[in-house]
């Protein structure tokens, strides 16, 4: 298995994989298109020959740059208990330039598994972890519980560096191996 950045044409697949998780919103087709291609430096995939057992799809919040927001997270159900939400999480870090200085995220307080989840990654990068109200359920169109932002950090690239290290060596075998593949579509220079 390899953690790589996705690219457009693993969109339908992405959306597959959040559509067959019965956990997740799922979203339209278009909007992991643009993820996989606008927003693929700050998202990550883990593929097992041509099938995508993970994704974790975030962004760079336009008020706060430093930060990675993950959006969502998925683990196809055959790769479940094995870590591989972990380092898909930390992996996206690792591979992020510059490495952000937070994680955040929004959860619903019920949701157990994700709350567990970023308690275990904010322990294995050595950061703190903060937890409040952000999104009260009435915002939502529908019946929705309220979303609580969580927020990891302050971390240092070379805490990033070292936990990624670490779980691929506790992992030596079963361990994804991480592709650093350059954006052929990055832009250099000032954008203005």
């Amino acid at each position: 298995m390899r953690l790589r950045r996705p690219r457009p044409e693993d969109a339908a697949r992405v959306w597959r994989l959040v559509r067959d998780s019965d956990q997740l919103d799922v979203n339209s087709p278009y909007a992991y298109l643009l993820l996989c291609s606008h927003f693929r430096d700050t998202c990550l995939l883990a593929e097992d020959g041509d099938k995508v057992e993970g994704a974790v799809l975030g962004y760079s919040p336009p008020e706060t740059p430093s930060s990675l927001f993950v959006w969502q997270i998925a683990v196809a159900e055959e790769a479940r208990g094995r870590g591989l939400a972990r380092q898909l999480l930390v992996g996206a870090l690792a591979t992020a330039r510059p490495v952000p200085r937070w994680l955040e995220a929004t959860v619903t307080p019920d949701n157990t598994a994700s709350l567990a989840l970023f308690r275990s990654v904010a322990r294995c990068l050595d950061a703190g972890f903060e937890r409040r109200p952000h999104f009260p359920a009435e915002l939502f169109p529908d019946s929705h519980a309220e979303e609580h932002h969580i927020r990891i950090g302050p971390l240092a690239a070379e805490d990033v560096d070292r936990a990624a290290e670490n779980r691929a060596q506790a992992n030596a075998r079963s361990s994804p191996t991480i592709s650093r593949e350059p954006n052929p579509e990055a832009r250099t220079g000032d954008p203005s």
